[in-house]
């Protein structure tokens, strides 16, 4: 992994910055730091040191991250970081809204080598990386605050802005003790927070995945009634959705309305799956000619089918009808449909489980016709009720985006017959595939028609983007501006508690599942093992975190470019700023800077600090110069 040897922010008038100075050393370490899209393996020798210096830049409603990093000359027993509040011109900046993590390291001892990116192959090294974010205190009550002698050991610091926090700039020190001796050091901070907002809804979608019944393998006897719905929040506090709901929740369409109505209004909420499980009838394999369980007859394709339909019927009648009874009751605004999905199959490659998803779209779609024609009167007064209801998808994670799974064409016209429906109109294909034009070709074909994309991540290396350990950070990080720049609405994941496989379920000693890279399908830790009631985060999951948080800046962005005319577009400008990383959606990830990346960040930030105090000609020339 390349060093950056000197990250320099060129912003004018920005204070902040990462400089060239000296780092905090002696014989026992050297203490420096890291952008939070750097990653050093434990054993990593480190070549060149930044200076100990933090500085946070980011807006009102986010949260900003980076990296104490120490090295050991000798073994190390014990660190720990006193916060101190930051002092601004209009008063103190709380260390109350400042976290403190220890990096714990995992080996990776077989990373994956599967890279789809022709000439573009990067072997990972094998070794221990840096992932799980333990609260510091919870890591020192363990004593595992040891450093070895050589060892790279880091500190991941959260700084967490409030909604109501006073805009400019805070300075302050905090001080790392290391050693039996608490032998300290003084690392300098600031922090520029702009009079800026980062809107509460979540404008990416996502189906961040959680199999609730992985977590008690986790957990343990730190497991209760109250631990589902708190990893559930969990994932919403990082700006990402698990669109599989609480399992206790999912019992009866009773309890699924009830919850649903809850979340329903949530910002942070943007998709949850209605249940196909609480369909009844032996519909499943049957709606198909063929399936696994042999041929059946077209009677009993026939009936099958007709079940289906009815099923999706009911539950779609049951939402609407309570619905309708809370537009009644007062509440103008609620809408149980907007964010519902259905999840059918998953990754058909060919044959009858491609089939059966193309049949179960056209009984949705009859379900939908019927529905809408039975509640007719009701919606004339709820015309946006009837929008969310005719919007109401199957989503499917599949690379064939072909003539497999699309909607029929209608023979005349070329034009998918949606009359029909019966293929996707909301697809969730791997996000490596976009490297390919004839496939971006096709995607964008399909947008203009109305249908919508998500990318979908799973067993994929760097450069491409990718989740495991071992891969670049910031590949997690870039996807979000990428997933910008091509107008796809969300991300599907496939699961964050994958313990099940793991020797003993302890993902903390051990994270290759199934034969893949570090992490697959685990981007949470359980809490059980440092006494917390909620799950452990990653640093996989920070970049996640924060690209959701880049993609507002750029919804915020095209906002104002379209209330003041401007022809550019945040897609534009993404690509303008990524132009040598990601050129044409072909991956360079291995040239990428971090600094780069933090620059253009704080670019976007001066752009819309000038929109947002009314400087939109400032705002112009900004955006010049970047194409300049």
């Amino acid at each position: 992994m390349k060093k950056v040897l000197c990250i320099v922010l060129v912003c004018f008038l920005m204070f902040s910055s990462i400089s060239c100075g000296e780092p905090s050393s002696d014989k026992q370490a050297t203490v420096w730091s890291a952008l939070s899209t750097e990653k050093y393996r434990q054993e990593e020798k480190i070549e060149e040191y930044t200076e100990a210096k933090l500085d946070f830049v980011g807006m009102k409603g986010e949260t900003q991250s980076l990296q104490i990093m120490v090295t050991a000359h000798e073994y190390i027993k014990g660190f720990s970081v006193e916060v101190n509040d930051l002092v601004g011109e209009n008063g103190n900046f709380s260390k109350n809204n400042i976290k403190i993590y220890a990096e714990k390291y995992v080996d990776i001892y077989m990373p994956f080598e599967n890279s789809p990116i022709k000439g573009k192959t990067i072997m990972p090294e094998s070794g221990f990386y840096p992932d799980a974010l333990v609260p510091i205190e919870a890591y020192k009550k363990r004593r595992e605050d040891r450093i070895e002698k050589n060892n790279n050991q880091g500190i991941w610091v959260d700084v967490q802005i409030p909604r109501d926090a006073i805009a400019g700039e805070y300075r302050g020190v905090f001080n790392l003790y290391l050693g039996v001796d608490n032998k300290k050091y003084e690392i300098p901070v600031s922090l520029k927070i702009y009079d800026l907002t980062l809107p509460e809804e979540v404008h990416s979608r996502s189906n961040i995945g959680i199999w609730y019944e992985h977590i008690p393998r986790g957990e343990g006897e730190n497991y209760d009634s109250k631990t589902n719905q708190v990893y559930y929040d969990y994932l919403l506090s990082k700006r990402v959705c698990s669109a599989n709901i609480p399992a206790e929740h999912t019992n009866n369409m009773n309890s699924f309305i009830s919850f649903i109505t809850e979340v329903a209004e949530n910002p942070a909420v943007t998709t949850y799956t209605i249940p196909i499980n609480l369909i009844p009838g032996d519909w499943k394999y049957k709606i198909t000619p063929e399936s696994k369980l042999g041929s059946n007859s077209p009677e009993v394709v026939a009936i099958a089918k007709e079940t289906l339909k009815n099923g999706i019927a009911n539950q779609l009648s049951v939402i609407l009808e309570k619905n309708i009874e809370l537009r009644n009751g007062g509440n103008e605004k609620i809408d149980l449909l907007k964010k519902a999905i259905y999840y059918f199959e998953d990754e058909p490659v060919a044959g009858w489980r491609t089939q059966r998803v193309k049949v179960f779209c056209e009984q949705l779609k009859k379900a939908k016709d019927e529905v809408a024609e039975k509640y007719e009167s009701q919606l004339s007064s709820y015309p946006d009720l009837k929008e969310s209801l005719r919007k109401v998808q199957e989503m499917c994670a599949s690379n064939q985006v072909n003539e497999n799974l699309f909607v029929s064409t209608i023979q005349e016209t070329g034009l998918p017959n949606y009359e029909l429906s019966d293929g996707l109109t909301l697809w969730c294909p791997e996000e490596y595939k976009w490297k390919d034009k004839a496939f971006r070709d096709t995607v964008k074909k399909r947008q203009e028609l109305g249908e919508e994309f998500w990318w979908y991540t799973c067993v994929i290396n760097s450069p491409s983007m990718s989740y495991y350990v071992e891969s670049l950070p910031i590949g997690i990080r870039s996807y979000s501006w990428m997933q910008y720049q091509y107008d796809i609405k969300g991300v599907l994941y496939w699961q964050t508690v994958a313990w099940q496989d793991l020797p003993n379920c302890d993902p903390y000693e051990d994270l290759i599942y199934g034969g893949y890279g570090g992490g697959e399908g685990i981007l949470l830790y359980p809490g059980a093992r440092y006494g917390q009631k909620q799950p452990i985060s990653s640093i996989r999951l920070q970049q996640l975190f924060a690209g959701q948080q880049d993609f507002e800046y750029f919804y915020m962005l095209d906002e104002y470019l379209r209330a003041n005319n401007i022809e550019k577009t945040s897609s534009d400008i993404i690509y303008k700023l990524n132009h040598g990383i990601i050129y044409d959606a072909s991956y360079t990830l291995e040239d990428a800077e971090p600094s780069v990346l933090e620059e253009n960040r704080i670019k976007i930030l001066n752009i819309l600090n000038a929109f947002s105090n009314n400087n939109v000609d400032e705002a112009k020339n900004l955006i010049d110069e970047i194409f300049n």
